[in-house]
């Protein structure tokens, strides 16, 4: 039990804190196990990675109780609580089986199983999508359908989507026509590196003293304090996660030597040509390519007039064509 809790409780979290600040924190556990209580985070993995069988009953901060129908109402109450408190027995449906949950300790280790399987895609889905089923295309109107279909599946079986469909990608709406165009959005294992995952409690230098750091809604609210582009100043050792190793780190430049590489990306040589209907278009400089693309529609990409020429690790490439092109990005799975 504790091993499935000591896992849950760092996942994800190393992303908001080594990252820019145009990326928030992500999800964590709180370190102690004694509160009877599940913590947000709690419930945010579990809506992510279960499929709980509506409707189930929990308790407010008051001691009112309040029946929860969906996966929207379920995080919403961990949301405005902080904390949940569930009232068992409940039942999951996990890989098509129905479980019977008696305890937050049963709770914790299901989300601790499931969260080792489960990763969470680089891209969102646009709903309403349609799949291909035995008994003819079925629509699927939002997350909470989607998830209960997949649990449908036998272990292993891809989602049949009717293309054409809609991602929504490092805030960009792309549309994919095929199976391998949906793929290819996806990072290669061998791509994505280990990210180092923070083991709470941390203490952190302010100019009031130490202040200890509890979990990651606490370094939410404690970064959102620093001035924009500073980042926390930690009381060393910590302990990190990578590669579910726990790692001692007794300084920052040893915080530093974790913090997976981030590949080049290609950076444009102006003027370049684009093709537009009313014939090509000389775009001078990144501000004018700005503004050009905030004039195409939702999804739509520039058409540059090639051959064009960029920048990789200071060395000068033609490309030729938007394939070259593509070859030339940084795969998407190892952006920080």
């Amino acid at each position: 039990m504790k091993k499935f809790t000591n896992t849950v409780a760092a996942l994800l979290i190393a992303m908001g804190v080594f990252t820019s600040c145009d990326q928030s924190l992500t999800e964590e556990i709180i370190a102690s196990d004694a509160s009877e209580e599940l913590s947000n985070e709690d419930i945010k993995s579990a809506v992510e990675t279960l499929s709980f069988k509506y409707s189930i009953t929990a308790v407010n901060d008051d001691d009112t109780e309040v029946v929860i129908t969906n996966d929207e109402e379920l995080t919403e109450y961990g949301e405005r609580n902080g904390r949940a408190k569930i009232v068992y027995p409940i039942e999951i449906t996990v890989d098509g089986e129905t479980i019977t949950v008696n305890s937050k300790e049963e709770m914790k280790a299901l989300i601790g199983k499931k969260k080792g399987k489960h990763r969470r895609p680089p891209f969102e889905l646009v709903f309403p999508v349609n799949v291909a089923t035995a008994d003819g295309e079925v629509t699927i109107e939002d997350k909470e359908s989607f998830k209960a279909y997949r649990e449908s599946l036998e272990e292993g079986t891809k989602p049949a989507f009717v293309y054409p469909i809609s991602v929504i990608m490092d805030e960009e709406t792309i549309i994919v026509n095929s199976e391998e165009e949906l793929e290819a959005l996806k990072p290669e294992k061998g791509d994505r590196p280990a990210r180092p995952e923070l083991v709470f409690p941390v203490s952190v230098v302010t100019a009031d003293g130490d202040l200890e750091i509890a979990d990651s809604d606490a370094m939410k609210a404690y970064k959102e304090t620093l001035e924009e582009g500073t980042r926390p100043e930690f009381v060393f050792p910590i302990s990190v996660i990578v590669d579910e190793e726990t790692i001692v780190v007794n300084s920052e430049e040893e915080l530093e030597a974790l913090k997976p590489e981030k590949p080049a990306k290609p950076e444009l040589v102006f003027p370049v040509s684009l093709v537009t209907a009313d014939g090509d278009v000389e775009i001078a400089d990144a501000d004018a390519l700005k503004a050009y693309k905030e004039t195409l529609e939702e999804g739509t990409r520039p058409e540059f007039v090639f051959p064009i020429s960029v920048i990789v690790d200071e060395e000068t490439v033609v490309v030729n064509n938007t394939d070259e092109l593509k070859a030339l990005m940084p795969k998407k799975g190892r952006r920080k």
